[in-house]
């Protein structure tokens, strides 16, 4: 009896063994995925001349497309009469950015990004405004809801 009492005891401490071995791989596979911060990507212009194309390069996101073709002025500072995708997006050490004026100009820019985020507060957008040929690059955070800051990060 003493025996069947003493297997017993060895195959419950097992089973304890292995569901303890199975919930702490559970953990370390929930601290190795690191979830990607939601924030959104917009793009405006605030230039006179009109955008006959634009390129941005951002992360694993690449925006080729202007609606309509053309990219019109918005009114600074951008908050209606962009171009915008949120979501989850891993935020890129640098971002690449193509545009074109309506004079057919074409124009570059290389941004670096998270060297240059506020630390402080979760990213809440990454803003590209084009004015002709120069481009702006913001970081908006809300530090409570209803109080956003703007920081600048290129140029």
């Amino acid at each position: 009896m003493t025996d069947t009492i003493l297997r017993q005891a060895a195959s419950l401490r097992r089973v304890v063994n292995i569901f303890l071995l199975f919930g702490f791989l559970s953990f370390l596979q929930g601290c190795a995925v690191a979830q990607e911060p939601f924030h959104q990507l917009r793009y405006c212009n605030v230039g006179m001349l009109a955008l006959t194309s634009v390129r941005i390069e951002y992360g694993d996101t690449v925006w080729p497309l202007i609606p309509d073709g053309r990219l019109r002025r918005a009114n600074p500072p951008c908050i209606s009469g962009g171009v915008s995708t949120s979501g989850p997006m891993r935020i890129p050490d640098k971002m690449q950015i193509f545009w074109t004026t309506e004079d057919e100009r074409k124009h570059t820019a290389s941004v670096p990004i998270k060297s240059k985020l506020n630390g402080s507060y979760p990213t809440n957008t990454i803003q590209v405004q084009f004015n002709n040929d120069q481009v702006e690059v913001i970081e908006r955070v809300y530090a409570t809801p209803a109080q956003r800051a703007d920081f600048k990060i290129y140029p």
